[in-house]
């Protein structure tokens, strides 16, 4: 048995409980507006990278110099030595991705 018929099954009983007087409510999915999207901004500073350069421009992120006072975090691969020494927060391009995109 396929989904398509299984889909088809539970529509046919569905129909049949509301033939008799039962209400089905049945939830939509939420629909997500675009103005209803919080938008971080951010302050940050990145690895020499292309595809970098594009997540961070999508999700309309401020790209800033690494010793910029405004700097909150440095996305790459290759952590600077000045990121520890100065407690700025780090992340590779992949958990930007999974976080964000």
């Amino acid at each position: 048995m396929g989904v398509d018929e299984i889909k088809q099954e539970i529509t046919e009983y569905l129909d049949k409980f509301e033939e008799y007087g039962v209400e089905i409510v049945r939830n939509k999915p939420k629909v997500i507006l675009e103005s209803n999207i919080k938008k971080v901004s951010k302050y940050v500073a990145i690895e020499d990278n292309i595809e970098i350069k594009q997540v961070v421009d999508k999700l309309g992120w401020d790209i800033v110099q690494l010793e910029d006072e405004k700097c909150q975090m440095f996305i790459g691969d290759n952590i600077p030595e000045y990121c520890t020494d100065n407690n700025i927060k780090c992340m590779s391009l992949k958990k930007l991705k999974l976080l964000f995109c």
